[in-house]
């Protein structure tokens, strides 16, 4: 992942579980960074990331003020859209918007609802309208969706900082047997 995404309410750590001892990081890292595990909930989430297809063209073809008006409308576009399915904006980087579902609240039908929401959202998108502004072409978003098991850790820094990140296992869907596959990205 970019450095855009070190804001983060959440950061994917790792694809293997934290170690088994009471501490999780090695001795040879800094005793400031060691973090202590204090709980663990394992979900499912569906990442959401869409953003306006050629902006940067878009942005030199319109006055600055022009580009700051066509960009906030789709914004709030997206995200009326994005609240009305429940999904949880996480980031507004640049043009582009990062949303979670199943995070901070869960639903038995996050995928669906990404879906449904991607889906409404180009609707939105096509119906905006700017009669002051002329538009070199269409509007048109870009929307990218995964859906992955994660486990949600609690840790305290030793700095007093309490933070939630997630961290990528592999895991086993539930009632499955077995070892997941190694080889399989994920």
């Amino acid at each position: 992942m970019g450095r855009g995404f070190a804001s983060s309410p959440f950061h994917v750590l790792s694809s293997t579980p934290p170690p088994s001892s009471s501490n999780p990081l090695p001795p040879s890292q800094d005793s400031a960074l060691r973090t202590q595990y204090l709980a663990a909930e394992r979900r499912q989430l569906t990442v959401m990331f869409c953003d306006l297809v050629g902006s940067t063209a878009l942005s030199e073809q319109l006055d600055p003020e022009d580009y700051h008006e066509v960009v906030r409308a789709y914004q709030e576009a997206c995200t009326e859209v994005i609240r009305r399915y429940e999904g949880h904006v996480a980031q507004h980087l640049g043009d582009g918007i990062l949303v979670y579902f199943g995070y901070p609240t869960a639903h038995e039908d996050e995928a669906q609802r990404a879906v449904r929401t991607a889906l409404n959202i180009v609707a939105a998108i096509q119906r905006l309208s700017f009669p002051a502004i002329q538009l070199p072409k269409p509007l048109q978003v870009r929307i990218g969706i995964h859906t992955g098991w994660l486990s949600l850790v609690r840790s305290a820094v030793v700095k007093k900082e309490k933070s939630w990140r997630w961290e990528k296992r592999r895991t086993l869907p539930p009632g499955s047997r077995g070892s997941p596959n190694p080889t399989r990205s994920s």
